[in-house]
């Protein structure tokens, strides 16, 4: 789990895992400031083959129409029923 996109460009250098990447779109910091989207964050880092983004905005036509342009799936929050994190070494 990672809170900015620097989080996850640091696990990227230093793992060569197989993994999907769940990404809201809507990102910020903890204090409130704004980030690059999700869509932005898969973009670049190019991680749309291996990325789904689930928002409460997966009903707005931009951000389908965003996503759809790279290849990304969109995803409601509502999609999700259930969440299990794994920390340290039991990430499979």
């Amino acid at each position: 789990m990672f809170s900015t996109p620097s989080e996850l460009e640091q696990w990227l250098a230093s793992n060569n895992k197989e993994f999907k990447l769940y990404s809201d779109y809507f990102l910020e910091t903890d204090k409130g400031e704004k980030l690059e989207n999700g869509i932005q964050v898969i973009k670049r880092l190019g991680l749309a083959n291996q990325a789904v983004l689930f928002s409460s905005a997966s009903d707005n036509s931009a951000v389908i129409e965003e996503a759809s342009e790279i290849g990304v799936p969109v995803w409601s929050k509502s999609q999700f029923f259930e969440a299990k994190i794994i920390k340290g070494d039991n990430i499979s």
